[in-house]
């Protein structure tokens, strides 16, 4: 019986390996970033964690182009008014 089907199970695991390939290709940008924050994680505890994450938090880049634009900051300033 596996004789019978020994060819499809090679073709699906070649099929399997290669979307797998095309997957990390794919996610490149997500798993890298994954990866660095568990790396820093498990180096330098949650702060490391947190550390990592800042530079593509979209809060912060939200935050830092405020700040770099007055005519942005003022008018944030003076919005409930």
């Amino acid at each position: 019986m596996y004789e019978t089907i020994q060819p499809a199970l090679d073709s699906l695991h070649a099929k399997l390996t290669s979307e797998k390939k095309q997957d990390l290709y794919l996610y490149r940008p997500e798993l890298q970033r994954l990866l660095e924050e568990e790396i820093c994680t498990i180096y330098y505890y949650q702060a490391g964690r947190l550390r990592s994450a800042l530079p593509r938090d979209p809060q912060v880049e939200k935050a830092i182009e405020v700040l770099q634009d007055p005519e942005a900051y003022r008018q944030l300033l003076h919005s409930d008014e």
